[in-house]
């Protein structure tokens, strides 16, 4: 804008983005800090930028010096596109390699989730088995107690009856003296 127009508005304009450049490829640094391939990027990024912004100088420089006549030459070389096209291509590469570490992740996650899912049906299917031999277990010994409390007093009775003699009618036939 301001070498088309020489309005210092633009000027100031472009001087203000340079600390919201910065701070962004400090943020951007901050982000990819775990990943060396990414963290070089950065520095390819940072030091394009710099190159673009120092080309951006020169341009207001030579507007503010010499008018559009010697701002004008400056643009014609292309250095300003071969520049940008710089940053665009390594913000690329650094998208490109960011989409697919999320593609990987992803597939892993997946890949953790199908695990952690058969290891619950599984837990699940033990715990079933356990409690069906507990139950088992459980009612085996409820049947065991039953069988022990009752035992006494079936002993109790096989006594008396083999006290007793075969023919009870005999007995008491016996003892009426009849």
């Amino acid at each position: 804008g301001f070498v088309m127009t020489g309005t210092a508005d633009f000027a100031a304009e472009a001087e203000g983005t340079r600390p919201r450049i910065a701070e962004g490829l400090n943020t951007l640094a901050s982000l990819v800090s775990d990943n060396g391939v990414q963290s070089r990027r950065v520095e390819l990024l940072r030091l394009a930028v710099d190159a673009k912004l120092r080309w951006m100088g020169q341009v207001i420089a030579a507007r503010q010096a010499g008018g559009m006549s010697a701002a004008v030459p400056l643009t014609a070389t292309g250095e300003g596109r071969r520049l940008m096209a710089r940053i665009h291509t390594t913000i690329g590469t650094m998208e490109a390699h960011e989409r697919e570490l999320l593609i990987r992740r992803r597939a892993d996650s997946a890949v953790q989730t199908r695990r952690a899912r058969v290891l619950l049906v599984a837990g699940a299917a033990i715990d079933l088995l356990l409690l069906a031999f507990l139950f088992v277990v459980i009612r085996r010994d409820q049947r065991l107690t039953r069988d022990l409390a009752r035992a006494p007093d079936e002993a109790r009775d096989a006594a008396v009856r083999a006290a007793l003699p075969a023919d009870p009618l005999a007995l008491a036939k016996q003892g009426a003296g009849i």
